[in-house]
């Protein structure tokens, strides 16, 4: 129970780490570069944050490093693939239903959260993968 409420805990300061991350690029974006489509913006500030994810939740979190990187990145990048797509897509629906930028990047947020943890917690980073041996 301890070891549950500690991984949540780290979980969350990686995940805010990478969500502000994920909203100083995209609100940069917007600000300083406001001919770049908006999709486009919430796609390079997503994959910014996932960058950082992957280096926290691999050594912090879940502390998977003593598993083969190689093992790992295909099945994060698959994660955050989907998590992408239902990222932008949450983002372009509630803009397009209110038209507030920052309700649709916490919506969109909310979303890919809730896939990337269950995806790295028992798949990406789960505990039976075969240990690195170099």
């Amino acid at each position: 129970m301890v070891q549950t409420l500690n991984q949540i805990i780290r979980f969350v300061f990686v995940g805010a780490l990478a969500v502000g991350v994920d909203f100083v690029v995209y609100f940069g974006l917007l600000f300083i570069a406001p001919i770049i489509p908006i999709p486009l913006s919430k796609a390079i500030s997503y994959i910014s944050g996932a960058t950082v994810s992957f280096v926290g939740h691999r050594s912090f979190v879940f502390q998977a490093q003593n598993h083969h990187p190689r093992h790992q990145i295909l099945p994060f990048i698959i994660l955050y693939a989907s998590s992408l797509i239902a990222n932008n897509l949450a983002n372009q629906v509630v803009l397009n239903l209110t038209q507030i930028k920052v309700l649709a990047w916490f919506t969109a947020i909310c979303t890919s959260t809730s896939m990337n943890y269950l995806g790295m917690k028992f798949g990406v980073f789960k505990k039976s993968q075969t240990p690195f041996t170099s």
